[in-house]
């Protein structure tokens, strides 16, 4: 079937059906992962999804598009006891929450821990 401008119409279909559509994003990944630690330290944010935007929470509530973000192979430091969680999106599609606990435990100074 062709259309007034001569185009047919089962290629053009054929184009829009094949066109890469996102079904599924890369849930991120932290390293490293759940950690008591004596002092801060830097937490990397990774997502094996090309393009992907990575918004984290640090309050122990699900991320949104609406919170900070992340590039992907960035680090977040961690400074106090908390609950680190991230999700990415593209188009569309979105990834499962990645959730991890750190622990501060307080500093360790001459080979003491002080509190």
């Amino acid at each position: 079937m062709k259309s007034a401008s001569g185009l047919v119409w089962p290629i053009v279909g054929y184009l829009f059906l094949s066109w890469p559509l996102v079904s599924a994003v890369d849930q991120p990944a932290f390293s490293p992962g759940s950690l008591e630690s004596a002092v801060g330290f830097e937490v990397t944010v990774t997502c094996g999804t090309p393009g992907a935007d990575i918004f984290y929470t640090t309050n122990g509530i699900d991320p949104s598009t609406a919170d900070a973000a992340v590039i992907s192979g960035s680090t977040i430091f961690i400074a106090k006891s908390q609950t680190l969680k991230a999700k990415a999106w593209l188009g569309g599609a979105s990834s499962n929450v990645t959730s991890a606990d750190y622990t501060l435990t307080g500093c360790i100074s001459a080979g003491r821990r002080v509190e």
